[in-house]
């Protein structure tokens, strides 16, 4: 869902990047008299905080475009003190919207982005005092208590799909700033990263480094404890680059692993709350990992993780369900024999009607999740779904449903003959169905 809130964030800690870059460029200019430095800043900060269009920006709609906001400050850099030509411009805003994308992310909480706004607002009044423009902070601050006052008004259910609409908003801005990049906040190909120490090695190009990064979380997390470690890691989830989300994951098991589950699951099981795709899948990729490398303990936490599953196999996302069937074979492989029956055939019920998808990754999951609970479950269970579409009028259907039960046959053909319905014997024609050794009773 849409929030109809973010343009006050967009615009307001947008306008404070515009003014730092802007001040930066008016500095470097040695030749540039300091009370035109000051006329050209007056005159920004009189057009991005005019009253007038705050009380606009403030007015609950969608969030402004990428176009629309790059109008916004355009148009605020053709004061009379200064013109920028539309080439100069494109590298100015990139600057400015990959310095917001960057703060954007790194805020996961309402008292974050409040420290955001505090922080800009100091720094632009260090600036405005630097340069003796007294009078013009009023408008500045009024608009920061504002805005301020606008984040406590908010739920955390509203600030998080404010988040979540200013995240996909931001998605087309990926320009490479060289700033950026030298911090090695930016990746060369414009995708943001958190660079934190061991991190960066789960990048290298070779498997047995990368192997080794990610099993060093868990020494760091037996050392010091999970919950720094942790945060730190989650936090990563975040991140575009996708090698980087799937060393995270498998870091995240093996912390879990090493820490015991229940340290673990609380946190991960929160962040999935998290309206982001790359988020919610790192999740689901974390949980499947997780259920394979504890095995048998997965019985102690198989009921909590049951409503995420559940949520995450009727989500719309393919990749959502086809991370999802992945954790459920690896849990249920681990539960056989222990007592979780009730779980697994009602989170089997949520996967029989992806047996029908297309997509080959997503029939894969889907086949070892029905395989990994053939096992716990038996393979009588899975004959009687499969049975009801053995002879269905749509070949389409058969094929799928005959596929399955060719995988039952391989797998459990001794495990099937108790399971099979019963047919009367034919004394037309004297062909005996019955089996009576099934019948026998001690």
């Amino acid at each position: 869902m849409v929030s109809m809130s973010a343009n006050p964030v967009l615009v307001g800690c947008m306008s404070f990047e515009y003014l730092f870059v802007l001040d930066h460029r008016l500095s470097e200019q040695s030749n540039l008299p300091g009370h035109k430095r000051s006329e050209i800043l007056g005159e920004a900060i009189g057009s991005v905080f005019n009253e007038l269009f705050m009380q606009s920006v403030f007015q609950k709609s969608r969030v402004y475009s990428e176009e629309a906001v790059r109008q916004i400050f355009f148009e605020a850099t053709q004061s009379p003190s200064l013109r920028i030509s539309q080439e100069s411009f494109a590298k100015f805003f990139s600057i400015v919207s990959m310095t917001f994308k960057a703060h954007l992310l790194r805020v996961n909480r309402k008292s974050d982005l409040v420290g955001l706004v505090n922080n800009q607002f100091r720094e632009l009044r260090r600036i405005l005092d630097e340069i003796g423009e007294f009078e013009v902070i009023r408008d500045v601050d009024k608009f920061r208590i504002r805005l301020i006052e606008w984040f406590e008004e908010m739920s955390y259910g509203e600030f998080a799909r404010m988040r979540e609409t200013l995240v996909n908003a931001t998605r087309t801005f990926k320009t490479a700033v060289t700033i950026l990049v030298g911090d090695k906040l930016q990746a060369p190909n414009g995708g943001l990263v958190f660079p934190i120490g061991t991190k960066d090695l789960s990048l290298a190009p070779k498997k047995a480094i990368r192997r080794a990064a990610v099993s060093t979380f868990g020494y760091i997390a037996k050392a010091i404890g999970p919950s720094d470690v942790l945060a730190t890691l989650l936090n990563n989830l975040k991140v575009q680059e996708r090698q980087q989300r799937v060393c995270t994951t498998v870091a995240i098991a093996i912390v879990a692993e090493t820490c015991q589950p229940f340290t673990v699951l609380p946190a991960l099981m929160n962040e999935y709350r998290i309206p982001e795709l790359n988020v919610q899948n790192g999740v689901l990729k974390s949980l499947s990992f997780l259920c394979e490398y504890i095995g048998e303990t997965s019985k102690d936490y198989i009921y909590a993780v049951t409503p995420l599953l559940e949520d995450a196999l009727i989500d719309r996302d393919l990749v959502h369900r086809q991370t999802a069937c992945s954790a459920l074979g690896h849990l249920a492989l681990g539960v056989q024999g222990l007592g979780c029956e009730d779980a697994l055939l009602h989170l089997l019920n949520h996967v029989w009607p992806n047996i029908f998808e297309t997509s080959p990754h997503v029939i894969n999951a889907v086949m070892s999740a029905i395989q990994g609970i053939m096992v716990a479950l038996g393979p009588g269970v899975i004959l009687s779904y499969v049975l009801q579409g053995l002879f269905h009028p749509a070949r389409h259907v058969r094929e799928i449903y005959w596929k399955i039960y060719n995988n039952l046959y391989v797998y459990s053909q001794d495990g099937l003959s108790p399971a099979y319905p019963r047919i009367p014997d034919d004394k037309e024609t004297g062909n005996v169905y019955g089996r009576p050794e099934l019948d026998l009773v001690i």
